[in-house]
């Protein structure tokens, strides 16, 4: 025991703890269990309550951040595009990595592919998302200039792969008013 040099006296004891280290404790630390191990206890607790996914390192877990990052941080340089628009995370993706990735495993998640809004306008959420191909999520820009040929719409550059048109040539038929199927086949009567 020792005394502490205030004018109250404070008596220390010196403690072996189960995992057999030793620590000094004030007595009205133990008296009060305020003090239950040397501190193993709490990094064991601290161990078990951060236990991860173990997914921290892969393609998905950085699709996961990126889309977090777009829809809620103000400095990230896509932030205007998506969150700055309204766009967000449903909850249980936002607060849960592992619903969004058993979601994406039942969903045709592929590394190659990339997570795909189908409304461009839409939240980031189970009915609104697919995985596709880098194409196809080209193709699914609100930039993309959409054409409708006899009822049926697509983008310019589908259009042009159906009339094997190149696509400069058709944005220079876009800049000369030509529309429809004008775009696409030289001499339309």
């Amino acid at each position: 025991m020792k005394r502490d040099t205030s004018s109250k006296k404070t008596y220390f004891w010196v403690c072996k703890c189960d995992c057999g280290k030793e620590k000094i404790v004030r007595s009205y630390d133990l008296r009060d269990g305020k003090v239950k191990s040397c501190g193993c206890l709490h990094a064991e607790k601290v161990k078990t309550n951060t236990k991860t996914h173990g997914k921290s390192n892969t393609l998905i877990y950085e699709i996961w951040c990126s889309m977090k990052a777009r829809c809620y941080r103000k400095t990230c340089k896509d932030f205007p595009n998506y969150g700055g628009r309204g766009i967000t995370m449903c909850d249980s993706w936002r607060n849960d990595f592992m619903s969004f990735y058993e979601w994406s495993m039942s969903n045709g998640y592929e590394e190659g592919l990339s997570i795909d809004r189908i409304n461009n306008d839409g939240n980031y959420e189970p009915s609104n998302c697919r995985w596709v191909t880098q194409t196809r999520q080209a193709r699914n820009k609100s930039t993309n200039r959409l054409i409708t040929i006899d009822g049926m719409t697509k983008t310019l550059s589908e259009w042009c792969e159906v009339y094997s048109v190149h696509i400069s040539t058709a944005h220079s038929r876009l800049k000369k008013g030509k529309t429809g199927k004008e775009i696409f086949i030289k001499n339309i009567s």
